[in-house]
């Protein structure tokens, strides 16, 4: 009986036990599954996999399972779908920690930290994997503090934990980040400080909180030195702009037979890109080798030798992104726009990206190629707010700020107001001593940025246009007051630093640098330059400086103290007959110091290269730069005047037919005034009228309007500006055709008025005066007729909004055919001109030998008869 009842429950027992196993062996190969099709980058094929078998399995699925689900979301950043997941397996979650721990990594990775901090709260055992997980995701997220809590729980932190609290001390860079720091290495143990990662995070975190001696001491007390530790340090030391300490470290692994590794030679090569002297370059290169070359950024060409750049840019077999903007951006430096132009266009337009675009807008803007920029920014398809600021700050530097102001309210239409834009805006107008653009644009950046303190929105209002020493005093002391307020709040002004190489070694100087043991000889060479210049004529420029001056200082005293000229003037004391200087400069050289070192370079007979913030200078012997093209301001009064006589010399043209015109006029209704018919009436009225032209021509000069067109190269009215086109039409051809058009009609209701009796020969000439306005007013109405296309532009202007670049070109063009026209149409009209010009012909023609016999025999029978 007992044996019965055992039986079916062994057999039922037995059957459950089997569908248990083909679950789990089914959960099984479904999570190794999921997690092949995840290792081979099919995601959604391995959420299509769970999402069929969860289905009446949701209880039976495998910690595996869930897992690969999850990172299946993560790596499609789908985070809905990993909470459906979470609802799915809530009941789970408290029993099984492996579960939870998969769900925290999930909203971490997906950045979703306060999911992950509920998560992380519940659980009552947390492991140190865990703890990992969760400083990592409050790294990533810049939240520091919440780390060192987190570290501060744990009670026996490991390697990995160590590191990432060192990494967020790096992130804190302050105070109590080295605080923590210092504590922390002196309590960890001894055996930990082998660990060549925690190393180097160490090193990274004592750098970035700006304890650089304590950090090179450790460096040098390390028994074993990995190429991390000294790659970390030799970016932390670029970044510092402290390039000779990276050069030291280079040659330290060089004399420690350490194999360099490409990130070790991408720093090296920032480093002599920041120093920027051939000579240090040229002998540390030969060292990389030529396979890393090739797979880093080209450097030479910010050194000023683009050759050299040229060289290794075709080295490249299929140049990348980083490849291209490199070079272009060298070509930019040295004003060699034309040749960035021709590469941009040969890069495939899928590796073209914001940072090519951005380097071929400046390049373009460094060599005055506004057109071509005009052309490039309109091509560019995706415009973002760098883009936008790029071309605001090309089209200032060459003083189009109406259009660079108008460039700013269309990208406002759709977005906030950006305060770079201004600020480029500003900076080019301050340079430019542009006053009244200066005051409106600071104005506008404290309406819309009152958060931002920059010294260069008040100061620069305050400087432009000073040229008098008394006013410059007053107004000096208005920008200190501004300028010890703004420290106050803290704001820190950065120190410049001029770079070069004498004789193998590097000086770096400061201004008014007195750290060099020659400094009384550097000052004596600059004094001894000052008055070299000041005896070639140059005058010291006030309003270049923005501090007060202290009681013992000139104007000449400050700008002799610049850092550049310090060393210009070393490099002159150790090579007196040197015949090339190289600098660095870390900011804008100022105009000043630009304008003087020019003239030293032509009194010493010696060729200066510098490196700038902005670009490169080729100061030559001869007293000129490469920039000079660029920094000329064309918008001179010369220019202005010109631009102002253009429309009178064809006011002038046009008279002449008036002239003419009233001429017959007078012959055919008022001929018994001879004195309105005399030669002498017609050599005074065109004086007359160009009189008039010029008083009728002046509000466009009282309008200011008149600026120079980078475009045409030429000073003209824009033809954007409506009123001053329309005003110029007038006043050139406009009048004279409708004072042709008056006698033309005055001369035909005289004639028809006239009795028929009149004497005939009278009559005819009447008519033939009448013919002749005729002819006039033909020719008048087919050359005006060519200025349809100058109308045509400013039509299409009124729709669009948009100026074409040619404009003026394609008008000057049609001005010539005019030329033509007048010239053909005055011999075809003019039948004594005619004649003479037949006559001419008929002159030259050769006549054949019968012909004069035949001629002859008829004179000869002629005179007989006679």
């Amino acid at each position: 009986m007992s044996n019965r009842l055992l039986i079916p429950r062994l057999s039922s027992l037995t059957i459950f036990v089997k569908r248990s196993m083909i679950n789990i062996e089914s959960d099984f190969d479904l999570g190794m599954k999921m997690k092949s099709l995840n290792d081979n980058k099919q995601f959604n094929k391995s959420l299509e996999l769970f999402d069929k078998f969860k289905i009446n399995n949701v209880k039976s699925l495998s910690n595996l399972t869930i897992s690969q689900a999850l990172k299946a979301c993560i790596n499609l950043d789908d985070v809905q779908r990993g909470r459906n997941i979470h609802q799915l397996i809530s009941s789970r979650i408290n029993k099984d920690s492996y579960i939870l721990i998969s769900l925290i990594h999930f909203y971490i990775k997906c950045d979703h930290m306060k999911d992950a901090e509920i998560l992380f709260d519940t659980l009552t055992k947390k492991s140190l994997s865990i703890y990992e997980a969760m400083m990592k995701g409050y790294i990533k997220n810049n939240e520091a503090n919440k780390v060192i809590d987190l570290f501060n729980e744990i009670k026996d932190p490991d390697e990995v934990i160590i590191i990432l609290l060192f990494n967020a001390c790096a992130q804190l860079a302050n105070e109590e980040g080295l605080n923590l720091i210092e504590k922390v290495s002196k309590q960890i143990p001894q055996s930990f400080m082998s660990n060549p990662r925690l190393l180097t995070s160490l090193l990274d975190a004592k750098m970035k909180c700006d304890h650089i001696k304590s950090t090179q001491i450790l460096l040098s007390k390390s028994r074993q030195k990995s190429l991390s530790m000294y790659e970390t340090m030799m970016n932390e030391f670029n970044e510092n702009e402290d390039p000779l300490k990276t050069i030291d470290l280079f040659n330290e692994i060089k004399t420690n037979h350490i194999v360099g590794s490409i990130r070790i030679y991408t720093y090296i090569i920032q480093a002599l890109s920041q120093i920027a002297d051939y000579s240090i370059s040229k002998s540390i290169i030969e060292q990389i080798p030529k396979p890393i070359l090739i797979d880093d950024q080209i450097s030479n060409g910010r050194i000023g030798y683009v050759d050299k750049a040229e060289e290794i840019f075709k080295r490249f077999p299929q140049p990348d992104q980083i490849a291209y903007a490199s070079m272009i951006s060298c070509y930019g430096f040295n004003g060699m726009g034309i040749k960035a132009i021709e590469l941009y266009y040969k890069i495939p337009l899928k590796l073209i990206n914001e940072s090519i675009n951005i380097c071929i807008l400046n390049a373009c803007s460094f060599s005055g190629l506004i057109d071509q920029t005009r052309s490039i920014f309109e091509n560019i398809r995706i415009k973002t707010e760098r883009i936008y600021t790029t071309m605001v700050d090309c089209l200032s530097r060459t003083c189009l700020f109406d259009e660079a102001k108008q460039l700013i309210d269309q990208f406002e239409h759709s977005h906030l107001p950006q305060s770079p834009m201004y600020l480029a805006l500003l900076s080019n107008a301050m340079i430019k001593k542009n006053k009244s653009l200066s005051k409106e644009i600071g104005e506008k950046m404290k309406k819309h940025f009152p958060q931002i303190e920059n010294p260069s929105i008040s100061v620069s209002i305050l400087f432009d246009g000073v040229d008098d020493v008394d006013e410059l005093s007053t107004k000096i002391n208005k920008a200190s007051d501004i300028i010890m307020e703004l420290n106050q709040s803290g704001m820190k002004k950065t120190v410049g630093h001029t770079t070069t190489v004498v004789n193998g070694q590097i000086y770096k100087f400061r201004a008014h640098d007195r750290s060099h043991p020659q400094s009384k000889e550097i000052y004596d060479e600059i004094n001894k330059i000052s008055k070299e210049l000041i005896s070639h004529g140059h005058k010291y420029d006030p309003s270049w400086i923005t501090r007060s001056l202290n009681e013992y200082e000139t104007i000449e005293s400050v700008f002799n103290g610049h850092s550049e000229k310090l060393a210009i003037a070393w490099n002159f004391i150790s090579n007196p007959h040197t015949t090339r200087i190289q600098l660095t400069n870390d900011l804008r050289i100022c105009g000043d110091c630009h304008r003087a070192i020019k003239l030293i370079t032509l009194i010493r007979q010696c060729e200066i290269i510098i490196r700038d913030a902005n670009r490169i200078h080729h100061f030559y012997k001869n007293g000129q730069c490469s920039c000079d093209l660029y920094e000329l301001n064309f918008n001179s009064f010369w220019c202005i005047i010109m631009g102002y006589c253009s429309p009178l010399v064809l006011s002038t043209l046009y008279f002449g037919f008036v002239n003419q015109a009233f001429f017959r006029l007078c012959r055919i209704i008022y001929w018994r005034n001879e004195w309105i018919q005399s030669f002498l009436f017609y050599i005074i009225i065109p004086f007359i009228e160009l009189i008039i032209c010029a008083l009728l021509s002046s509000p466009i000069l009282f309008w200011h309007d008149i600026i120079y067109l980078p475009n045409d190269y030429f000073c003209y009215v824009s033809v954007s500006n409506t009123r001053d086109i329309l005003w110029i039409f007038f006043v050139s051809f406009g009048n004279c055709i409708l004072i042709l058009l008056f006698i033309y009609i005055r001369i035909t209701i005289y004639l028809r008025q006239q009795s028929t009796n009149q004497i005939i020969r009278f009559r005819q000439g009447q008519q033939r005066d009448l013919i002749v306005i005729k002819r006039i007013f033909i020719t008048v109405g087919l050359l005006s007729i060519l200025g349809i296309p100058a109308a045509v532009f400013l039509f299409l202007f009124f729709i669009s909004g948009q100026v074409h670049p040619l404009v003026w070109r394609i008008e000057l063009f049609f001005v010539g055919l005019q030329m033509i026209g007048l010239c053909l149409s005055q011999i075809t009209l003019i039948p004594q001109l005619k004649q003479i010009i037949l006559q001419k012909f008929q002159h030259n023609r050769v006549i054949t030998l019968n012909t004069i016999v035949t001629r002859s025999i008829l004179l000869k029978q002629y005179i007989t008869t006679r």
